[in-house]
């Protein structure tokens, strides 16, 4: 078996063994629920039908080795591709919660009152944007094929310069790399200011070493670092497989060897995901290890 089919096996194994625990953690009756519980969980969701579907499907077309496309090469790369836009899109919408909790808290606390309305109208967008932007080649604008050597892998056709195709790729690339790259670094930056903010006037009002100026300078450390490792999973995963995409978009050549590493780079956002959003955030990971102990005993 091929280098590339084992680490996509490991992935796969991975992906779902880490989701659904987080899935079982965010299940827990004791969690009170925000909205990056509920983002967090459709992240979650998307992740295990990536390591029960979409990967599998791709690792069984690749083990074939059939030159032309099939039904199962094009349903695994609809769903790769699908699934993979809306945990992108989940991450940003977590990138607008922190924005909205932190500089906009009369805002936020009206989009609480509304919880439900709220969560589905966001959840739902990142399904249709996932399935809009995999579903529209199929009806002619861009179109699926079979990928470079060796791998043979069913993708979106890159390498066409017909004007319909290249206005898809265009309209991709702004949508699901470039908006949410915008959305994020706005909202380090944003809720960096707000956060030092609360953290200035705590130490004002009640003095550096009180126990509220303590609170606030642990939350500012705390919520930076998420942020920031929200940040660097985004262009860890995706800027290496954007470059190579773009490359090829530009007629220029890529060596099989690189563009199959930058692919299942981007893969591994599956299982990497879950540990940087659910596990290092407190309560999920005090809820986790508490599950854990009780399984254990």
């Amino acid at each position: 078996m091929k280098v590339e089919n084992i680490t996509i096996v490991v992935i796969v194994a991975l992906s779902v063994v880490l989701n659904i625990c987080l899935i079982a953690v965010l299940l827990q009756k004791t969690l009170r629920y925000t909205f990056m519980h509920y983002f967090l969980f459709n992240m979650a969701l998307c992740s295990l039908f990536q390591g029960l579907l979409a990967y599998p499907l791709e690792l069984s077309s690749l083990l074939k080795g059939r030159k032309k496309m099939d039904f199962e090469c094009l349903m695994g790369a609809i769903l790769v591709f699908g699934l993979a836009l809306v945990v992108i899109w989940t991450i940003a919408l977590l990138s607008i919660d922190r924005v909205l909790a932190m500089k906009f808290p009369y805002l936020y606390k009206r989009c609480i009152r509304n919880k439900k309305r709220f969560v589905f109208l966001s959840i739902t967008f990142t399904w249709l944007i996932g399935g809009f932007w995999a579903l529209t080649p199929l009806l002619g604008w861009s179109s699926y094929q079979k990928e470079m050597k060796p791998s043979h892998r069913c993708n979106i056709n890159f390498r066409s310069k017909d004007p319909v195709n290249m206005s898809y790729l265009c309209s991709l690339m702004v949508t699901c790399y470039v908006v949410p790259v915008t959305i994020m670094i706005s909202s380090l930056t944003l809720v960096k200011k707000s956060l030092r903010k609360m953290s200035i006037y705590a130490e004002k009002r009640v003095g550096r070493r009180a126990s509220l100026s303590l609170d606030a300078q642990r939350c500012e450390k705390r919520q930076t670092l998420l942020t920031l490792l929200m940040i660097f999973s985004f262009f860890y995963a995706w800027t290496p497989y954007t470059i190579v995409v773009t490359f090829l978009m530009l007629d220029k050549s890529v060596p099989p060897t690189v563009y199959t590493i930058a692919a299942l780079n981007a893969k591994t956002s599956s299982f990497y995901c879950p540990l940087l959003y659910g596990f290092v955030y407190k309560p999920l990971r005090s809820t986790f290890k508490s599950a854990v102990s009780k399984i254990m005993v």
